[in-house]
């Protein structure tokens, strides 16, 4: 089986890439700021965070940052 050489991108690529990954953590953050609102409306305390990473190490580094009574997460935005 052959082995694959390096693979190179072009500098516009990686800035296209770079930007469209701004876009998509811009837009998830909206997300989460409408669920928090929506929660802190209804009196329950809230906060909104995006994080990229291993989900499953990402999820217990948080919840062992604090003490939570619920850690939640969406990824298909069919409805909160």
């Amino acid at each position: 089986m052959p082995v694959p050489g390096p693979t190179y991108i072009s500098a516009k690529a990686l800035e296209q890439n770079e930007e469209l990954e701004r876009q998509m953590r811009a837009r998830g953050q909206r997300h989460a700021d409408r669920a928090a609102t929506f929660l802190l409306d209804a009196g329950f305390e809230a906060e909104a965070r995006i994080d990229s990473g291993n989900p499953t190490e990402q999820l217990l580094q948080e919840a062992d940052r604090g003490r939570f009574d619920l850690v939640a997460v969406g990824s298909r935005g069919l409805g909160r």
